[in-house]
């Protein structure tokens, strides 16, 4: 049986205009991945036009990938599982968009 690490970076949450955010980290062969994403998970969703937009996040995460493969830790790795809430129409109702990225 194998040992049970904790996770590096383990969350972050807030809002990001009327969307809410919350996320996991799951960093493997060293934390600095995880931090990565931490620091600039949200900057890089808060720069879309639309957040909730899947091609603009799928485009997003490629590109957040590739930022980070080109620095000197890009050994390193995480996966990240995020979901997005904001307001519906209906009250006291939620949209909900989960995505789960990484290796």
């Amino acid at each position: 049986m194998g040992r049970l690490v904790p996770a590096t970076e383990p969350a972050f949450a807030g809002s990001l205009y009327v969307h809410r955010y919350c996320g996991v980290f799951d960093g493997h062969g060293g934390s600095r991945a995880s931090a990565y994403l931490k620091t600039y998970l949200v900057q890089q969703i808060a720069s879309l036009s639309d957040p909730a937009d899947r091609a603009q996040l799928s485009a997003c995460m490629l590109d957040l990938d590739n930022q980070f493969l080109s620095t000197e830790h890009k050994e390193e790795g995480s996966t990240c599982t995020f979901a997005l809430f904001w307001p519906a129409e209906q009250k006291d109702a939620w949209h909900v968009l989960v995505a789960n990225v990484g290796e």
